[in-house]
């Protein structure tokens, strides 16, 4: 049996929103993959704006949560040291991010739409919240020569490793996409790492 419309709407959208960016998209080509017809489309979206604007939410849904996060650092903070604790907060998150989350955000960000850009922002902002202010703990504590800003870093590290979720094509061993991100992990926290033994 058929999932029902809206759904099958959804989630050819959000493949082919992924795949091709929004401009890329007609509303014919989510017609056909969800094998429907326009008064179905119609009933659920106004337009292929609105059939975006509900991936979106779709996948900001999905996404890893901050929340998450924080919570990850609370639960660990006295299980572990914070450099190992932090790796692994962000190796957790680039691993639970998926590939159409993130090329979605990205296809956002390139799509000139306010809105859109303030809702994968405001994602983006939270996740980079959590992770700088796991960075300043570490740099306060930290007698290394070189200091980082937390909150730069913070960003430079998420939008790095959302990059490299973006060039993902075709499924790789999940030891050779977190090494990968390790080695993002590292140079954009190089003064944070360079003097930790490194996790194995």
């Amino acid at each position: 049996m058929k999932p029902s419309v809206r759904p099958r709407l959804l989630e050819a959208a959000i493949v082919l929103f992924a795949e091709h960016g929004y401009s890329g998209v007609n509303v014919q080509d989510i017609l056909l993959k969800a094998t429907t017809n326009l008064n179905s489309f119609r009933t659920y979206f106004t337009d292929k704006k609105g059939a975006f604007a509900a991936v979106l939410e779709e996948e900001l849904e999905r996404a890893p949560a901050a929340s998450e996060m924080a919570m990850m650092l609370v639960q660990n903070r006295k299980k572990q040291d914070m450099r190992s604790l932090v790796r692994h907060m962000v190796q957790s998150w680039y691993e639970s991010l998926s590939l159409q989350t993130a090329r979605l955000l990205t296809y956002t960000f390139l799509s000139g739409h306010e809105e859109w850009r303030k809702k994968a922002n405001k994602y983006l902002s939270q996740v980079t919240e959590v992770i700088a202010s796991s960075i300043g703990e570490i740099e306060t504590a930290s007698t290394a020569k070189y200091k980082l800003n937390p909150e730069a870093a913070a960003k430079l590290l998420v939008l790095a490793l959302l990059g490299l979720k973006v060039i993902e094509s075709a499924p790789r061993p999940a030891k050779a996409r977190s090494a990968e991100a390790d080695l993002i992990i590292d140079q954009c926290l190089y003064p944070l790492f360079a003097s930790a033994p490194k996790e194995k």
